[in-house]
């Protein structure tokens, strides 16, 4: 059996079997084609085919015969490619296709009649000849078909034709030309937008779609708020009853008449009533539409347009009693009348067909500045733009103007020329039109249109992120700052889902918040907060929003995202918000400082006068002194607690310290604190430089590391702690938070520990954070430390990795001088000349010391414990020779009454005495003339010398 067999898309299946019921023979019996193939039947019978790369037709292979047999009388327009080659065969229906190419393409290789479109022909035909099925729609081609390249659509399937062993031996081409749907489709749409903006500008109300076969009107919002309806429920098919209801009943019957005769005879329906909404006054409409018929022919919808025609009415009447006034010359013109022709600011004209004005109204005066009766018998022609004189010729040559509107210019008297929108309306051989100055609503226009270029060109040149996205969250548009970030083109991020592009697929999780937001930015929420992405330029962060687009109705029409790089000024907030942080634990603390130092003056103070009483065999009344040693030092042990709980802010006494030696001072007190299950390893250097530091505080900060190394090995490990020489280049990361280039003393303190993640790191120097339990820990070791640093001109550093370790790096500044011994205090009697010294201390302990030591040191010592005691004894005539008083005390403070004080003893000298350090460093600003302040606790010894140099001292002058 011989055959060939293709199976297309669209259903068709030919098969051409030998001895098929019938009896058919075909070409491949008689040699010559059935009598029913038509005229490219006759055309294969008149080619001489031995001239064709084919052959004589007795030559062709049966398979090939056979499936021209097919092809011929088909309805349907085939065309088959055969061979390597693509011969071109096929029936009448296919003919008109391929235009002027018929005949001469019968028989030839395609590629000599479909040259202009064979790149893109010959990748379908080898498809198709490889053994795949191509089907498409509306599949558009460039062909030349009458004289001229022109493009045109198709619905094309083409299949592999075998034979029967299943070779592939051509292609059969089943298509349907489709040009004239796509261009109708295509010209429907572009109507329909027109139709659209004549509605946004013209004087239209709405469209309507009555579904006759439901008996439901779909309507827009124009359309529904003028018959009293929801917009809502009118777009979604509202009963015809419900707007038969708002016409005026006088209406409803010629109305009625209206629809039924054009629904009766196909035709287009015009007709003109009244509205009478309820609580909304009557408007006059033109409804306009036309019958389209279903599938059995009978009308099954009437879509239309709906026009305001109100005002048109009105001034339409106005004219015409106007020209009743005018042929009949009524004296009796009523007032009304004159009043709508008078008071009209419209331009009301009466013209004659050929465009002679007859009339105008007053509103020509306050419009144009033209008096009425410069303008009657004047032809229109005169005051139109020469411009716009082309379409008033048109309007004119057309006759009758009834229902038109148009925009010209015309010539104010100044010789300007101003926008008039024309509305007429014609009867009885005169024209009525009305006219409404609309130049500023056209400068309006123009202006928007220059402010959306300027928006543009913000848009392009802005150095924010910014987009436009469809309320789906479709990329629209990106500006070149937001391109630029991830290093892409406009074309490879349009028409993507905003949150799969390259601005939020590198941060984990952020698509997904950002896909959430979408939907709600849509219905109409903001968004916006500040977010943290690894773009293809870096890490950045951003003020991100995304904000929703609303037209003059309040729909969302689309997302506009925004995004404000803050990188910099993350980065600098955070320091300043630690900073602060250090400010507030520092101002906090004060106060426990101050009590702590007048603590430790009394025990110190105490001790010293006990010492000096027993070295001179003075025995008696000694428990009162060790009393009040007692009480302070207990006192001083609960504030100890408390103390760990805040930063100190004093004076630190920088000087040059050796870090080998004081890590070594340090090593049995560390062995005791880490345990046993921790091994502690010192690697010395050599040659380590001195740094200049706070003993004190540099212990101080060494322990609270190894106590938190500790804390973070509970199951044993190694603390290494090393000092070593450290010079930063400008170029150094610790250079970047602030720290400036220069010579440096590392300590470094790295344990085994279970290290920390990135958002513990981050929040390691804040005051009172802390990872450990409730009551083990305070959170103030790290911050305590990064004071220090920052105060003494260095730099603290933590690095962590989970699961490793963490390293502590204190780096102190290089010392510009060697470490020094401290000389022990003097201490010894002082000599005094019997001078008075009052003593404004409020702390008992404190001032028992103080007058005291001034009372064996051979002053006469009065006391007072705040400036209510104190300023009767400054007031009074006594002698007194200095003021010794504390700085905070209740009440007025002791500058204040040392300010008092100077007023009635102009040249009293002052010592100051204080346990809050912060005063200290401003000095300065504090002291005035013969005032000077020593800070607690204090050595009997310094005490006594301060005493005597001020008292002795020549007076500099004094504060009033």
């Amino acid at each position: 059996m011989t055959g060939i067999a293709c199976e297309t898309e669209i259903g068709v299946a030919l098969t051409t079997p030998d001895g098929v019921p019938g009896d058919r023979s075909g070409p491949a019996a008689s040699g010559g084609f059935p009598p029913d193939g038509g005229e490219c039947g006759m055309l294969m019978r008149a080619i001489d085919w031995s001239r064709t790369p084919l052959g004589p037709i007795d030559a062709w292979p049966a398979v090939l015969r056979h499936a021209v047999d097919l092809i011929l009388p088909s309805r349907a327009q085939i065309v088959m490619f055969w061979g390597p080659d693509f011969l071109a065969l096929y029936n009448d229906a296919y003919a008109p296709t391929i235009g002027n190419k018929h005949p001469r393409a019968l028989g030839r290789p395609a590629r000599e009649n479909w040259a202009e479109l064979w790149d893109d022909l010959e990748p379908l035909l080898q498809r198709a000849r490889a053994g795949e099925t191509v089907f498409a729609e509306d599949r558009p081609f460039a062909i030349e078909r009458r004289g001229f390249l022109e493009t045109v659509w198709f619905d094309i399937s083409y299949s592999p034709a075998r034979g029967d062993d299943g070779t592939v031996h051509g292609v059969v081409c089943v298509v349907s030309e489709t040009t004239e749907r796509v261009l109708a489709e295509r010209a429907l749409r572009a109507a329909n937008e027109r139709v659209e903006l004549a509605l946004d500008a013209g004087a239209a109300v709405g469209t309507w779609d009555w579904d006759i076969t439901a008996d439901r009107v779909f309507a827009d919002a124009r359309f529904a708020r003028l018959y009293g309806i929801d917009p809502i429920r009118a777009e979604a098919g509202a009963p015809i009853s419900a707007f038969v209801a708002a016409i005026h009943p006088e209406d409803r019957a010629h109305v009625a008449a209206d629809i039924a005769r054009a629904l009766r005879a196909g035709e287009r329906l015009a007709t003109e009533y009244r509205i009478c909404a309820p609580g909304a006054p009557i408007r006059h409409v033109l409804a306009r539409g036309y019958t389209v018929a279903g599938p059995d022919g009978r009308p099954a919808r009437l879509p239309g347009v709906l026009v305001d025609v109100t005002e048109q009415r009105v001034a339409e009447q106005a004219l015409r009693d106007l020209n009743e006034t005018l042929e009949r010359q009524v004296a009796e013109r009523t007032r009304e009348r004159d009043r709508a022709w008078t008071n009209a600011q419209d331009l009301l004209l009466v013209a004659d067909a050929d465009g002679t004005i007859r009339a105008v109204n007053p509103a020509w005066r306050t419009v144009l500045d033209h008096e009425p009766e410069d303008v009657v018998g004047t032809h229109l022609l005169d005051l139109v733009h020469p411009d716009d004189r082309h379409l008033a010729e048109e309007l004119l040559s057309q006759g009758s103007p009834d229902g038109l509107s148009w925009e010209w210019r015309c010539r104010h008297r100044d010789g300007s020329y101003r926008w008039i929108g024309w509305r007429a309306s014609a009867e009885a051989g005169l024209v009525y039109a009305t006219g409404r100055d609309i130049t500023r609503r056209r400068e309006h226009a123009q202006a928007l249109e220059r402010s959306e270029a300027r928006l543009r060109s913000v848009f392009e040149t802005s150095y924010q992120y910014q987009g436009l996205l469809s309320p789906d969250g479709t990329l629209l548009d990106a500006n070149p700052a937001s391109l630029a970030g991830i290093m892409a083109r406009r074309e490879d991020v349009i028409g993507r889902p905003y949150w799969e592009t390259p601005w939020f697929t590198g941060t984990p999780g952020l698509p997904e918040q950002i896909a959430a937001a979408v939907p709600r930015v849509a219905a109409g929420e903001s968004f916006r907060r500040e977010i943290v992405v690894d773009l293809p330029t870096g890490r950045r962060a951003f003020d991100f929003s995304l904000r929703p687009v609303q037209d003059a109705a309040g729909r969302v029409i689309a997302i506009m995202p925004e995004a404000m790089e803050v990188t910099e000024r993350r980065a600098a907030e955070e320091q300043l918000r630690q900073a602060q942080k250090m400010e507030a634990v520092g101002q906090l603390t004060g106060g426990i400082a101050h009590d702590f130092n007048n603590l430790l003056t009394g025990i110190i103070g105490s001790i010293d006068i006990l010492r000096r009483r027993i070295a001179a065999g003075r025995t008696d009344d000694l428990d009162r002194f060790f009393d009040a040693a007692a009480t302070s030092a207990h006192r001083a042990a609960g504030l100890t607690h408390r103390l760990l709980a805040f930063s100190r802010r004093q004076s630190l006494d920088l000087r040059p310290i050796a870090i080998d030696g004081l890590i070594g001072s340090m090593e049995d007190l560390l062995h005791r604190t880490l345990g046993e299950r921790i091994a502690l390893r010192v690697e010395r250097r050599d040659a380590v430089w001195p740094a200049e530091g706070d003993a004190n505080q540099t212990e101080n900060a060494l322990l609270n590391f190894a106590i938190n190394a500790r804390d973070a090995m509970p199951d044993g490990g190694t603390l290494t702690i090393t000092a070593t020489n450290e010079t930063l280049a400008p170029e150094h990361p610790f250079c970047a938070d602030g720290v400036a280039p220069g010579d440096y003393v590392a300590l470094r303190v790295t344990d085994t520990g279970t290290g920390m993640d990135t958002d513990v790191l981050e929040r390691a120097f804040d005051p009172f954070f802390t990872t450990k339990p409730i009551g083990q820990g305070t959170g103030l070791g790290l911050s305590m430390a990064y004071g220090y640093a920052k105060q003494a001109g260095g730099h603290l550093h933590v690095a962590s990795r989970p699961g490793v370790g963490t390293t502590v790096s204190l780096l102190l500044p290089r010392a510009a001088r060697p470490v020094e011994a401290t000389a022990p205090a003097a201490d010894g009697p002082v000599d005094s000349a019997g001078e008075t010294v009052l003593v404004v201390e409020d702390d008992p302990g404190v001032r028992l010391t103080v007058v005291e030591v001034l009372r064996e040191l051979g002053y006469e010592a009065l006391e007072a414990i705040d400036a209510r005691t104190a300023l009767p004894i400054l007031h009074s005539d006594c002698r007194i020779d200095l003021l010794v008083s504390d700085v905070g005390l209740p009440g007025l403070d002791g500058r204040q009454i040392a300010e008092l004080a100077r007023q009635r003893r102009p040249g009293l000298k002052v010592l100051f005495i204080t346990g809050y350090a912060e005063n200290a460093t401003v000095r300065r600003d504090f002291l005035g003339p013969d005032m000077e302040l020593i800070t607690k606790p204090f050595a009997v010894p310094d005490l006594a010398g301060r005493i005597r140099a001020l008292i002795e001292r020549a007076p500099t002058g004094a504060t009033g």
